[in-house]
């Protein structure tokens, strides 16, 4: 009965061992589950259309527009980032008020 696993008991019907499960059952079901949610999700990001690469530029347009205005010195190269953005959180407004300098074009909103 050595070759048995843990997931056995023994019958009351001539002492056989019944097997909850077979001996490799963490191979099959743990990794084949894992495995499965990757290939489920391979197949969602496909039907969706979800791009695969990082293409800051893509994603970020806004930010380089912020930064070729910079480098055209359509802004001056001091002013933070996130005195640009149109919205700003409770943080960067107190950053906002604690950076003493105000440039042309852009108040802090509301």
């Amino acid at each position: 009965m050595e070759h048995l696993r843990t997931f056995t008991y023994c019958s009351s019907q001539y002492d056989r061992p019944i097997r909850f499960a077979h001996p490799d059952w963490f191979t099959r079901y743990v990794w084949g589950f894992f495995a499965s949610v990757q290939v489920m999700n391979f197949f969602a990001e496909n039907s969706y259309g979800i791009p695969k690469n990082r293409d800051q530029n893509v994603k970020w347009g806004y930010w380089m527009d912020f930064c070729h205005k910079k480098r055209m010195g359509e802004i001056e190269r001091s002013m933070p980032g996130y005195m640009y953005m149109k919205w700003v959180n409770d943080t960067e407004k107190r950053w906002w008020e604690s950076h003493g300098r105000e440039y042309a074009g852009f108040e802090l909103p509301n």
